[in-house]
């Protein structure tokens, strides 16, 4: 570039030109149907699997989803899943009735035989199963097996706000 071409195009005022609305809406619009679109596959985290044994104490347990930074440990036996213990489980299972931490083990406090869901489902579908069924953490199983765990946390905005949109409406009904 020369000076003179660098010197003219700092000269020349860029117009402000307010964004074309239409355009705007367009493109919210394409963002909130692919996001409303996600499927559990979309939203599942690409991590190791937290699990322990249901012989396991709770005190192993808690220490694993400090370590692994998770608020649930999915209980195994055999390969399978036979429950899922959650930091809601340490607080109104053990704590808040006395129980031992080291003493406790899984099988006794965990959640038995929890809700499952498929990667190929609606992330929406996986909000409105937590929801109703009064929990933050829900196993995906494909094909029998235990592939990850979704959380309340791992939804977009758009996801909760028509969460909570199709909420108020039932509620109104």
């Amino acid at each position: 570039m020369t000076r003179e071409y660098v010197a003219a195009a700092s000269e020349t005022p860029c117009p402000a030109s307010p964004p074309d609305v239409k355009v705007v809406r367009a493109i919210l619009r394409i963002a909130v149907q692919r996001t409303m679109r996600r499927k559990i596959s979309d939203v599942l985290r690409q991590r190791a699997l937290v699990d322990l044994p249901a012989t396991a104490s709770v005190q192993d347990a808690t220490e694993l989803m400090c370590e692994s930074n998770v608020g649930s440990v999915l209980i195994m036996e055999q390969g399978r899943l036979t429950g899922i213990f959650t930091e809601r489980d340490l607080v109104c299972r053990v704590v808040a009735v006395g129980r031992e931490p080291r003493t406790t083990v899984l099988r006794d406090v965990m959640t038995a035989r929890p809700d499952t869901i498929a990667p190929s489902a609606l992330a929406l579908d996986g909000l409105h199963m937590m929801t109703d069924g009064g929990y933050r953490h829900l196993p995906v199983v494909a094909g029998g097996k235990v592939i990850g765990v979704i959380s309340r946390r791992d939804f977009f905005g758009l996801e909760q706000a028509q969460f909570e949109d199709e909420e108020t409406i039932w509620q109104r009904i």
